[in-house]
């Protein structure tokens, strides 16, 4: 088993990598695609990463960052924690210019509710979305057998995934619920931020992760 799970992380660490300048560039874009055309004062997110974080700091950006506590086995609910079996809905009426969802809706029971909760909050959404369909995944679950292996950051971990999905699978929950994808865009294998639906018809089998710009309609 320890030789498969060696195997299966070695497939998932086979990614490109990227120097510091382009991700930044990258993180920045994120950020900027809904600043520049919004006045945000105020932004709060779900599992924000460190590099977004910086982003935020460096422009000055008020921001209130809670975690999923199931990522870490950590249930200490504290104001900076969420039960993964909860939405957003108790911070509706709070004062957000932007909602950004950090790779974090896999780590819910219902991502669907918790979407719409944080489109409940305001109308400007950015959606960070790991795929899990994506070609090293399915070889990975076909070795392995479980989704709870599947996120490498600093190492391997235990993600605690409870909804594993694809682009294909957002994109149908998000159409389903009337949600309007205003942009979604990847950085690309030669650092580039390609925009998603000009990437063709297999973007499920090679794509890591998407932005997606979103409101309500």
């Amino acid at each position: 088993m320890g030789l498969i799970d060696g195997i299966s992380t070695k497939i998932l660490k086979s990614r490109y990598t990227f120097n510091k300048e382009i991700l930044e560039i990258y993180y920045s874009s994120i950020i900027d695609y809904e600043t520049t055309n919004h006045e945000a004062v105020n932004i709060m997110g779900v599992n924000l990463r460190n590099e977004i974080l910086s982003v935020l700091q460096a422009k000055n950006i008020n921001f209130e960052n809670f975690q999923i506590s199931a990522i870490k086995n950590n249930y200490k609910l504290d104001d900076t924690y969420l039960n993964p079996i909860e939405d957003l809905s108790k911070f509706i009426g709070s004062n957000c210019d932007i909602f950004i969802l950090d790779s974090c809706l896999q780590y819910t029971l219902n991502p669907q509710n918790f979407l719409l909760s944080a489109l409940e909050i305001c109308n400007n959404v950015i959606c960070i979305i790991k795929n899990y369909a994506s070609f090293k995944k399915r070889l990975h679950f076909c070795l392995n057998g479980s989704y709870n292996f599947l996120d490498i950051e600093n190492g391997c971990f235990k993600s605690n995934i409870l909804t594993p999905f694809s682009i294909s699978d957002f994109i149908k929950m998000c159409d389903i619920n009337h949600i309007l994808i205003k942009d979604a865009f990847y950085l690309n294998k030669k650092g580039k931020i390609s925009n998603l639906f000009g990437s063709g018809t297999f973007g499920n089998l090679y794509l890591d992760e998407v932005v997606f710009i979103l409101n309500k309609l």
